[in-house]
């Protein structure tokens, strides 16, 4: 990530001083009287001085004894996402100071660095200050914080989703206040009546340009500003943004969407993928098949129909055109002939295919200010690289590594060896690429993914290749999953930027999210951790791989889940939930935390019941069972696995 390393560090160590006294947004705290308001001061200059953020010398200060000189600056017309960052930063420093920013707009407005401004958007404040926003250095969402003389300005790129605009003003709240949304119902930040002006010079660009997770919470259109909290994309069938989005169309398994067989055929059976029957040779139209890349006709129908597409979608920018998900590729004469020219690939004539499609898109939009990217879906007969051809530069090339282990990284154990090396292929014949990762078990939603250690080493790979956009598809039937919050924090720090630890980011959660019973939900993660270790080595190297299908490889039994270490996780969260009944929170805040604890003692309460019922009385299996169905109501859990309700 490329980030002012001073900023970064300041930042870190502001966050660790705010940490003794923030809580989340309804429970946070004011400075009471003038001696601590002198001590917030003195360390915040002392921090300020070890990283050389030196406080302009007329101590002019952003916020002081509940007033402020500063305005923000608006452009005249916003999109949804800079609308969205202006309120955020309006609520936040309302929040935290008690004062209402005055919000105006650019309008008759110049750049001049005596003024008191906080510009937010492309204002001409922005383009007079003559910092560099482009593409090239920023990407879709990388960030500035910059003081201008007395300016304040958070910029970013003018993309197709203002994000970084966001972004610019999350980061602004943090140095100033220690704002932080570790979930959608956890936000951490300070009060104060005191918020000296700093020397502020960041530029934040994520690892990934775009990032999105397939959970309930981060999955509909509806929950785009939420998901944007957490840096990340709302994604369904598409992408969606604030303002629409990036793309319409589901972004896996489209292909008939744009050459419907209800459609095309009847007319046009050789179209669509041919199979091989019998041993004389006799061929049939597969059903559901992909379709034949190799036909002219085809692709002439293909390629009109995506420009029709785009024309009537004028601001999406990304056009997926995703195989059907199964392995049923042509096997015609023809797609056997031509797959010989990629040395022997399908996925030759697939590239080929997407390859005339972008080229169609860059002689039609050429011009007009305007770029689309078509995407293709790396997976099953079309995952190996092809030979002899380069994508043309708006082509994305979609992986989705389905089959691999996801308890190593990409290159971690020798499941994945071959795995790393089609991406490793991949990315010397496309510029741009996207994972498509996964994170739960599909065949038993109620089982703990031990994915940890892998994600930052994945992270640290997929920047390295040139990912611009991971996407991890998870639970997204039900509304709960084990250690979903924490999961969705860690993804969406990494991918933002991959140095991070993830013992550190799995400390910094759990002492904000879980309270009082933080040290006790910390020993419950150690432990499903040490458990998997221990198991690693049983059953002749059985349980040393984890996949995403339980048929592949079931952690869900009692070698793994003994009735032992079932007690023991139980004893950990009564314990948890006892600590934070101690801790005097008020109603509202002790329910959420009880809950937060309860989501795992009910996975836990679930293995004792589904094993060892048989070592409890009639009595006990009856409450238990009356407490599952209470839970599943109450969290939302609808369904044990993939498309199996309960």
């Amino acid at each position: 990530m490329k980030i002012n390393k001073i900023v970064k560090c300041f930042s870190v160590m502001l966050s660790m001083l705010f940490l003794c006294s923030s809580f989340t947004a309804c429970d946070t705290k004011q400075e009471s009287n003038p001696q601590e308001a002198q001590t917030v001061r003195a360390s915040l200059d002392s921090f300020a001085k070890a990283y050389d953020l030196n406080i302009p010398t007329k101590r002019l200060a952003l916020v002081e004894n509940g007033k402020t000189l500063y305005k923000i600056v608006t452009p005249k017309q916003m999109s949804s996402a800079v609308l969205y960052a202006v309120s955020e930063l309006q609520t936040f420093l309302k929040e935290a100071t008690t004062i209402s920013f005055e919000i105006i707009t650019d309008e008759g407005i110049t750049y001049n660095e005596s003024a008191y401004y906080i510009s937010v958007g492309a204002t001409s404040i922005l383009e007079g200050a003559g910092l560099d926003t482009s593409f090239e250095l920023l990407g879709r969402d990388g960030a500035i914080v910059k003081l201008c003389g007395n300016q304040i300005i958070l910029g970013a790129n003018d993309s197709d989703t203002d994000y970084g605009f966001l972004y610019a003003v999350y980061d602004f709240l943090e140095y100033v206040i220690g704002f932080k949304v570790y979930a959608d119902t956890e936000i951490v930040y300070t009060k104060t009546n005191y918020i000296p002006l700093r020397e502020y010079n960041s530029v934040n660009i994520p690892d990934i340009d775009l990032r999105s997770q397939y959970w309930v919470k981060t999955l509909y259109e509806s929950n785009a500003y939420d998901a944007a909290r957490m840096r990340l994309y709302a994604a369904n069938r598409g992408m969606s943004t604030m303002d629409g989005s990036l793309t319409t169309l589901q972004t896996v398994h489209n292909l008939y969407t744009l050459i419907n067989p209800e459609i095309y055929q009847d007319q046009y059976p050789e179209w669509f993928s041919y199979e091989t029957i019998d041993e004389f040779g006799e061929q049939v139209v597969v059903s559901h098949g992909q379709l034949c890349f190799s036909n002219e006709d085809l692709m002439q129908e293909l390629i009109k129909n995506s420009l029709a597409y785009i024309e009537a979608h004028p601001n999406e920018t990304i056009l997926p055109i995703c195989i059907n998900d199964n392995v049923k590729c042509c096997e015609c004469a023809n797609c056997l002939v031509e797959a010989k020219k990629y040395g022997g690939k399908q996925s030759g004539l697939y590239l080929n295919a997407i390859n005339r499609v972008a080229k169609a898109f860059q002689e039609d939009l050429a011009g007009t200010g305007r770029s689309v990217d078509v995407m293709l879906l790396v997976y099953y007969q079309y995952l190996d690289a092809p030979s002899n051809i380069k994508a043309e530069d708006n082509v994305i090339a979609y992986m989705a590594p389905i089959d691999r282990c996801y308890k190593h990284s990409i290159d971690g154990c020798e499941i994945n060896q071959e795995v790393y090396q089609t991406l490793l292929d991949w990315s010397k014949i496309v510029k741009k690429l996207a994972v498509y990762d996964y994170a739960t078990d599909f065949h038993n939603y109620y089982l703990y993914l031990n994915d940890w250690n892998r994600l930052k080493k994945d992270m640290m790979i997929y920047e390295e290749v040139g990912v611009i956009w991971n996407r991890i598809l998870a639970n997204k039937e039900n509304m709960v999953s084990p250690f979903e919050d924490l999961r969705i924090w860690i993804y969406s720090q990494l991918a933002w930027d991959s140095t991070l630890l993830v013992e550190d980011l799995v400390d910094e959660f759990m002492g904000n999210y879980y309270g009082a019973a933080q040290a006790e939900m910390q020993q419950y993660y150690d432990a499903w951790s040490a458990r998997y270790m221990v198991v690693e080595n049983m059953a002749d190297g059985k349980y040393y791989h984890q996949y995403i299908y339980s048929s592949k490889g079931d952690f869900y039994n009692q070698d793994v889940l003994t009735r032992t270490f079932l007690n023991e996780l139980l004893a950990l969260t009564d314990k948890a939930q006892d600590k934070i009944k101690e801790a005097g929170y008020e109603n509202s805040r002790e329910k959420l935390l009880l809950d937060r604890v309860e989501m795992e003692r009910f996975f836990v309460i679930y293995a004792l019941m589904k094993f060892y019922s048989v070592n409890y009385t009639t009595a006990q299996c009856v409450e238990y069972q009356a407490y599952l169905d209470y839970y599943h109501n109450y969290f939302g859990i609808d369904y044990y696995r993939e498309g199996k309700p309960i």
